[in-house]
């Protein structure tokens, strides 16, 4: 005879719990799904008491996040440069570059000109066709180009020259022939007088640079004051000619037919 376990004791449970339950579901078996705590009236939600146990740490990030905006715009990144050659000392116009006269300077690249010279040996045997102070950039502008001397064939050398008159410059312009004139003044009682010592030379280059007080070559000038000067393309004869006539001499240019 089989005994029925009484109502109530752990037994009967254990029977309970292996039958069907309401609905129709297996016995034991449990619904699928995330939690969710039941709301309480006047109590934040999940996610705000979240937050608010991370308080301290979000505030360092935001604290963190405002110093660096601070130190990036006080202290900006540093500019990119790029290396240029630069004038180790005065460079003269008619001196031919070496070496030795060039140093390469990393510059920033906002205030280089397009034609700035990168690398020395590219204008080493070139002439300088304009002055440049010790230390600054050199450009292409500044020297003349071998491949000009080269087309206008052998034996031109580029001579440059500094005018008295700086009102020629507004009708002579690179590939224009020349003469190249000297003017003398007359001592007491005699006549002034004028020479041409170069004729049909052609312009290479126009400028009014400013030049350091002295005479010589370009002849003389007031210092630092801007004087008109040309690169002419002469022969050695004549810019011997005209180096001889720049001294004591006013030169001049006349415009001619081409």
């Amino acid at each position: 005879m089989r005994l029925l376990p009484r109502p109530g004791t752990t037994a009967s449970r254990t029977t309970a719990s292996r039958t069907a339950a309401p609905g129709g579901s297996p016995a034991g078996a449990r619904t699928a799904g995330p939690r969710r705590e039941p709301a309480v009236p006047g109590r934040a939600p999940a996610w705000q008491r979240r937050f608010l146990r991370h308080r301290r740490l979000a505030a360092a990030l935001l604290a963190g996040f405002v110093v660096w905006s601070i130190a990036t715009t006080l202290h900006p990144p540093a500019p990119e440069t790029a290396g240029v050659a630069t004038a180790r000392h005065d460079l003269v116009p008619g001196a031919t570059l070496t070496d030795a006269d060039l140093v390469v300077v990393a510059r920033p690249t906002e205030v280089l000109a397009a034609d700035s010279v990168t690398d020395p040996r590219d204008v080493t045997g070139r002439v300088v066709a304009f002055p440049v102070r010790a230390g600054e950039t050199l450009r292409e502008r500044d020297v003349v180009g071998r491949t000009l001397l080269d087309s206008l064939g052998s034996g031109v050398v580029a001579t440059p020259v500094r005018l008295s008159d700086e009102a020629t410059l507004a009708s002579v312009r690179p590939g224009d022939l020349v003469d190249v004139v000297a003017a003398r003044g007359g001592d007491v009682g005699a006549a002034a007088s004028a020479v041409v010592v170069a004729a049909r030379v052609r312009v290479l280059t126009v400028g009014s640079p400013t030049v350091p007080t002295g005479s010589g070559l370009l002849g003389s000038s007031s210092g630092g004051a801007p004087t008109p000067v040309l690169v002419l393309a002469t022969s050695q004869a004549q810019a011997l000619d005209i180096a001889a006539a720049a001294v004591g001499s006013h030169l001049s240019v006349i415009l001619r037919a081409a």
